[in-house]
């Protein structure tokens, strides 16, 4: 298992013609959540100029892409939860 921020689809496309069996999971999030939480952060690395670029770039997850789509606005450990649930389940 690998994590990464590949926000556009070109990106994600190198990873799948490597010839890996390559599954994403998509956070979904709205920018003003996102905001807000970065705003909460201390010492992190990412500063909050940074997030309307990082959401200019971001080409969602598409249908003919291999993995899931989560919403991310609930709680780490929630989110977390979903995600490994959703690599284990049937469609994985």
């Amino acid at each position: 298992m690998v994590a990464c921020s590949a926000l556009k689809r070109e990106f994600r496309d190198r990873f799948r013609h490597l010839g890996v069996d390559v599954w994403f999971v998509y956070l979904a999030l709205d920018r003003e959540l996102a905001a807000e939480r970065i705003a909460r952060r201390k010492g992190h690395f990412m500063p909050p100029e940074l997030l309307g670029s990082q959401y200019d770039m971001l080409n969602p997850l598409q249908a003919d892409e291999p993995g899931v789509t989560l919403d991310a606005s609930g709680s780490t450990a929630h989110v977390v939860a979903a995600a490994l649930h959703a690599m284990a389940g049937p469609e994985r």
